[in-house]
């Protein structure tokens, strides 16, 4: 994952770097020429003091917040298409299946990635999905709808839509500053933090559920060629 740099010394980096003498030498001595590269400079670093000043971001700043968030999706869409498989492979009746009492069952760890997908980008500033009806508090509501939601192709509908949605909505988190700090829960966190948790998130529970469908004889789609070959 790139790493995220301030926005002035990103752009007081690159202003270094093009008066770098190796740089800078070709124009110099050569007149009008000299004498122009050297003024469109000084409009540059002038530019940047004001825009750090204003408050807006360093373009480069900017792609490098959206190329991060580029990595992020990269992760998620491929996550999600082996949570999906694999919610489509394990059999309708399995989906109250739990390892033990008192832990999520097939559906509820589903729903339970349904509800972060949709609640958490939201929370860090993203526009929240629409027709959500709240059932009090984030935990309250993602709890409701793990109880509620257990017809199979009711959740593999939900987990579909929540990972739409979350795809656009870290998207459109990459124009907002991910060192902004915010407390949603737990101690205070960046909302860069934020974001990876969403995204480990869902591995998480990815793993959890590859074992639910390994421990009732449930192989996931992508290693079935490669175990059928051995």
């Amino acid at each position: 994952m790139h790493f995220e740099i301030r926005a002035g010394l990103v752009c007081t980096a690159a202003l270094a770097l093009l008066a770098a003498p190796g740089l800078a030498d070709p124009v110099q001595g050569h007149g009008d020429e000299g004498e122009k590269a050297t003024e469109e400079m000084a409009m540059h670093e002038e530019h940047a003091e004001h825009t750090e000043e204003e408050g807006h971001t360093c373009p480069m700043v900017v792609a490098a917040r959206k190329a991060a968030m580029a990595d992020v999706l990269a992760d998620m869409e491929r996550t999600s298409k082996k949570l999906i498989s694999l919610a489509e492979a394990i059999p309708a009746d399995k989906y109250g299946w739990a390892p033990s009492e008192g832990v999520r069952s097939v559906s509820e760890v589903f729903m339970h990635v349904v509800g972060t997908n949709l609640l958490l980008p939201a929370a860090v500033g993203a526009a929240p999905p629409e027709g959500i009806e709240m059932a009090g508090g984030p935990f309250e509501t993602m709890k409701k709808w793990e109880d509620e939601v257990t017809d199979k192709d009711a959740v593999i509908a939900k987990l579909k839509e929540s990972f739409e949605y979350a795809k656009g909505a870290v998207a459109a988190l990459g124009d907002m500053d991910p060192d902004e700090t915010l407390e949603i829960f737990g101690p205070p966190m960046s909302r860069r933090t934020y974001v990876i948790i969403l995204m480990t998130h869902a591995h998480e529970h990815l793993g959890q559920s590859i074992a639910y469908a390994r421990s009732i004889g449930v192989t996931p789609p992508w290693s079935q060629a490669q175990e059928g070959e051995g």
